[in-house]
Formats: structure tokens, C-alpha cells, sequence
């Protein structure tokens, strides 16, 4: 296959760009009207996690690391693997692929794990 530029080439790249754009859109309408918020929950996510997930970033990798929180040894198939375990994010109402809140809201009193300290 040839690595020079072409016309087509360009033209399947727009058509590619647009249908992805197009699909960031409809994921973002999800994300603002939080249509799914008790499924959220239930998978442990916060809003960018669940209805915009990073796609790009999952490689086949297995990795062990501890949980955040409570030390539990974490099991992934993937090379970026979750801040917390699932029981610490059900308790903690913090997202365990990225660590912050599930509705992105700084709560005003401590989170459960900070009187763990």
C-alpha cells in the first residue's frame, strides 16, 4: 500500500473524523442528561468514565495492582488498570477507573476513606 497522500485518502479521513465527531457528540448528550445514572452507579463510574470512555488506552496487558484504599490486590486484563476496587467505590461513591466522584461533585464533608487516615 502506498504511503503517499491522495485525494481518496484524505476524503476517507474526513468521512472518518466526521463519524467520529458526530458519535462524541451523541456520547456527550448522553453524558449531560445522565440518562443512565442508576446503571452508572451500579458499574462504579463517574460521568466522563462511563458515557466517554478512553478506548485508546486499552492494551491487552495483565496487571496486579493494590486498590487506592483498602490495599486489595486488583486484577486487570489491561495496561490501565482502576484507581479502586469495587467494594471501596460502592462505599466511597468514588469512580474506580478514575477516582473522582461519581457526579464530579467535591462533597463539603470527608469522604469515608479520609477518616481512615
Amino acid at each position: 500500500m502506498s504511503r503517499r497522500l491522495t485525494r481518496s485518502k484524505v476524503r476517507f479521513q474526513n468521512q472518518t473524523n466526521n463519524l467520529k465527531i458526530e458519535q462524541l457528540e451523541r456520547r456527550l448528550q448522553k453524558l449531560r442528561a445522565d440518562s443512565e445514572s442508576e446503571r452508572r452507579t451500579d458499574s462504579k463510574l463517574c460521568l466522563l468514565c462511563y458515557y466517554l470512555p478512553m478506548e485508546e488506552d486499552l492494551q491487552f496487558k495483565q496487571t496486579v495492582k493494590p486498590c487506592g484504599i483498602c490495599d486489595a490486590q486488583m486484577t486487570s486484563n489491561f495496561a490501565i488498570t482502576d484507581v479502586i476496587c469495587s467494594k471501596c467505590s460502592s462505599f466511597e461513591g468514588i469512580c474506580k477507573n478514575c477516582g473522582a466522584d461519581y457526579e464530579l461533585k467535591e462533597k463539603k464533608d470527608c469522604y469515608p476513606f479520609e477518616l481512615l487516615s
